[in-house]
């Protein structure tokens, strides 16, 4: 019999720091990643009774438009879920900048998640975020260790943590920020959940309230969107940094540098956001 070759060869998987799934288009990779969010939320129910589900909004939109229309994810427990933002932009609600209404309008209207387990970032009708104790960071920090506080110790942490790998809202945020990190679980607790970053440093022209790169590696789980060509050089310098001789680094480099303590951190990746040939492969 003769085989006939594949026109457009799915490539071998990029050295990523954890595992990685690969697909040869991105349907397929947001079906796999839309499984395993299903899997982790029942597991998660399971095991404490709800699901803590963290989401950076941009660049994740494609996912979160499957999680509502897919018929077979119509099991997720959303009456079990509560919905954390990674990231807000510190602008008036209408202010086009602003994350939350893209959320809600993705993800919160469509499901029936009760809207008390909706955690979006109090920010006031003017944007300003003033520095004190009713600062939005630190109000939104106070509600993160109040939910998660009911949690046995050591299961006080984010379920899962959506984001793509180059879809942050800013240079400023946790997911951009090279900050050098604890190397410890311990670590985690002696650091901020939630801060601020100024508008000079998010380059939006306005504060952005984040979780901070320890809260996010403290997460069970991570995933990380990459698709398409915009996303392979990125990839490229995560698989440059991936050696053993520079973890350290590693640790400082923003996408790659979200390790998780006690996690697990996956990729989920299209054959166009792969490195060209000749870079490092699992």
């Amino acid at each position: 019999m003769i085989e006939l070759a594949d026109p457009f060869p799915t490539p071998p998987p990029p050295r990523l720091p954890g595992s990685v799934v690969l697909r040869p288009n991105p349907d397929d990779v947001i079906d796999a990643a839309a499984a395993d969010v299903l899997i982790q939320a029942n597991n998660c129910v399971r095991a404490f009774g709800d699901f803590h589900l963290a989401v950076s909004v941009v660049g994740t939109e494609q996912l979160l438009r499957r999680l509502m229309y897919d018929p077979a994810l119509r099991e997720l427990p959303w009456k079990r879920t509560h919905l954390w933002m990674v990231e807000e932009v510190a602008v008036p609600e209408h202010d086009e900048r602003r994350l939350f209404p893209l959320l809600r309008d993705l993800l919160v209207e469509p499901s029936d998640i009760p809207l008390d387990q909706v955690h979006a970032v109090a920010i006031g009708a003017d944007g300003r975020t003033e520095k004190d104790a009713h600062e939005p960071a630190a109000v939104y920090e106070s509600r993160l260790r109040e939910c998660l506080g009911w949690r046995e110790k050591g299961h006080d942490r984010l379920d899962l943590v959506l984001m793509a790998c180059s879809g942050s809202a800013a240079p400023g945020s946790a997911l951009n920020v090279p900050t050098r990190l604890p190397s410890g679980p311990a670590a985690a607790t002696d650091h901020r959940l939630v801060h601020t970053v100024p508008a000079v440093r998010s380059q939006l022209g306005a504060d952005l309230i984040s979780m901070t790169a320890p809260m996010l590696r403290a997460a069970r789980f991570i995933s990380v969107l990459a698709i398409g060509e915009r996303h392979r050089e990125i990839v490229a310098e995560v698989v440059a940094r991936r050696a053993p001789v520079q973890i350290e680094a590693a640790r400082d480099f923003p996408r790659s540098g979200l390790l998780p303590f006690a996690g697990e951190l996956r990729w989920y990746l299209d054959a166009d956001a792969c490195p060209k040939t000749g870079a490092p492969t699992l």
